[in-house]
């Protein structure tokens, strides 16, 4: 005889092989921003304005061509 919860209600299997829907994590999403951001017109023009303007890396001591506009403090900043 199966136990019972409730009237009329009966226990449920767990299914551990069951597939399930997996949500991005915070960093996974803030990825996502940055590829779309990385990827716009809007990006590579203001970076192509910038490393004119800064043709040389502004990290004391560096002194080598700029290439990557935010690599000092990252985009965050």
């Amino acid at each position: 005889m199966p136990r019972r919860l409730a009237p009329g209600g009966s226990l449920r299997r767990l299914d551990l092989a069951a597939r399930f829907a997996r949500l991005p994590s915070a960093m996974e999403r803030g990825n996502a921003e940055r590829e779309r951001l990385y990827a716009s017109a809007r990006w590579r023009r203001e970076r192509r304005v910038f490393l004119k303007a800064n043709p040389t890396c502004c990290t004391p001591g560096c002194g080598k061509p700029s290439v990557v506009p935010d690599h000092r403090d990252g985009h965050q900043h």
